[in-house]
């Protein structure tokens, strides 16, 4: 944080938003620790900044942060790994839902006269074997 803003920058900024929270949240003792940050949605007026304000250290072009070395480092250790996870998540959700969707697509095109069943089975069958054919394949 130190290589984007300043101390009294960041007071500058944090103590008006925390305050919003305070307002936003009914009866502070009433509320559990766990949920103490859901509240951050219920801040309905965010508090201006003064007019005219920038943080010292932040560059004009935001890429410039990665020539710092602990930004650079942050984001090697802590963005893209969690960039990667879930890119990972959702490539594995998109190898289950693909056939899925297709077989949804199929089962639209059915009409009672094509014995829905009969089709279905026909068609996982050749859809089974095609996917197995092309894993040998790989």
């Amino acid at each position: 944080m130190k290589e984007v803003v300043t101390p009294q920058e960041l007071g500058i900024v944090t103590k008006p938003i925390f305050e919003a929270y305070l307002n936003a949240i009914p009866n502070v003792e009433m509320i559990r620790d766990d949920q103490l940050w859901i509240w951050l949605f219920a801040i309905d007026k965010f508090p201006k900044l003064p007019e005219n304000f920038q943080f010292s250290k932040m560059p004009k072009d935001l890429v410039e942060l990665l020539d710092r070395p602990p930004i650079l480092r942050f984001i090697k250790e802590r963005i893209v790994p969690q960039v990667r996870q879930r890119t990972m998540e959702i490539r594995t959700m998109y190898e289950v839902l693909r056939p899925l969707d297709q077989l949804c697509e199929y089962v639209l095109k059915l009409e009672e006269a094509d014995k829905p069943s009969r089709a279905i089975r026909r068609y996982m069958q050749d859809e089974l074997s095609s996917n197995l054919k092309e894993k040998e394949e790989k």
